[in-house]
């Protein structure tokens, strides 16, 4: 994936340093990270569906955005923004209806902004696919002018923005980068949490990946999440488990062990829904257990199973917030 700069990538990259844009944010399902280590980096949709990869992928819009990327000629580009934590990134993680409830599960991939600066690239001063009072789509050094780097800078530094309205709209400016990125121009990628950084490593299945790291400030608050989770063969109560250090192993002996029980430490809002489906090795439920909260707070959850009604072997539990996968882990009992 060859890729040429522009002629005024001089100018366009001084212009970048001028004003500290350091990285540029793409947000995906967690999910999404399979297919991005299949591909050794990210592609654009119309990539993706030439290679009948399209269906693996959670897309981050529902059926209209996706009907708008065509219309406006993203189809063939991968959208990139200024900064994290745009309205469009709340409206995923708040897993509105219609969409793939795994889409809520997002990570940030930090790409170096030396790819603003290829031949071919559009900027727009706001969402790619707004068509109420629409947006305006350059190239070059016209491109960058029409972003508004002082909105973008207040927002990166946690600054208030008046008006709202002009915030909303300016801090969704895109960079939209044709054909895909490959994964060397991918600085790192970061998780809101220990478990879905463990998820994102289980997904990945490659050795080599760019840097994972953890920063819950890229992302909006106020969501379910898994913070951590392990599986220990040790015995779990209320008293007990603020108190105690448990052991966190995958390996589990009928001989000396007669539990195995997965823990977590979880945040979830009123009436929150938690689900625990335990799975034998060809992936059939062996238990289920369902979960609804009454409060917001943070909590220890766990579930169990006893070993001596296990057969030797593989298998491996899940859990589920709200219908969206947190966690998958997998175990062994031997004898």
């Amino acid at each position: 994936m060859t890729k040429i700069f522009h002629p005024e990538y001089a100018e366009m990259k001084r212009i970048l340093t001028k004003y500290g844009i350091q990285c540029l944010y793409h947000f995906t399902a967690v999910d999404n990270l399979a297919v991005i280590s299949e591909c050794g980096g990210l592609l654009s949709k119309q990539k993706l569906e030439k290679a009948r990869l399209l269906d693996k992928i959670i897309t981050g819009g529902n059926e209209l955005s996706l009907g708008l990327d065509k219309t406006h000629g993203n189809w063939d580009k991968v959208h990139l923004y200024f900064c994290p934590n745009t309205p469009m990134a709340y409206r995923i993680q708040q897993y509105p209806e219609g969409r793939n409830p795994q889409g809520a599960h997002i990570c940030y991939l930090l790409i170096d902004p030396i790819v603003a600066t290829w031949e071919g690239v559009f900027f727009t001063d706001t969402n790619a696919t707004q068509t109420i009072d629409g947006h305006q789509r350059k190239q070059g050094l016209e491109g960058l002018r029409l972003i508004d780097f002082d909105t973008i800078r207040a927002h990166l530094a946690k600054r208030w923005v008046e008006p709202k309205q002009k915030w909303h709209r300016n801090v969704q400016a895109e960079c939209l980068v044709p054909d895909g990125i490959p994964i060397e121009h991918i600085k790192e990628i970061t998780f809101i949490s220990q478990a879905s950084q463990k998820e994102g490593i289980r997904l990945w299945r490659k050795r080599g990946h760019p840097t994972f790291n953890i920063d819950k400030n890229l992302f909006s608050s106020g969501f379910p999440l898994v913070d951590d989770f392990k599986l220990t063969p040790e015995e779990i109560t209320k008293e007990k488990v603020n108190a105690t250090t448990f052991q966190d192993k995958t390996i589990f002996s009928k001989k000396s062990d007669n539990k195995i029980t997965i823990l977590l430490k979880i945040y979830v809002t009123a009436c929150a829904r938690a689900k625990f489906i335990w799975r034998n090795n060809i992936g059939n439920p062996i238990l289920q257990e369902n979960t609804e909260f009454e409060r917001e707070s943070r909590y220890w959850h766990w579930s169990s199973l006893d070993i001596e009604k296990l057969d030797i072997g593989s298998f491996s539990v899940q859990y589920y917030l709200n219908d969206t996968r947190w966690v998958e882990t997998s175990f062994q009992i031997k004898e």
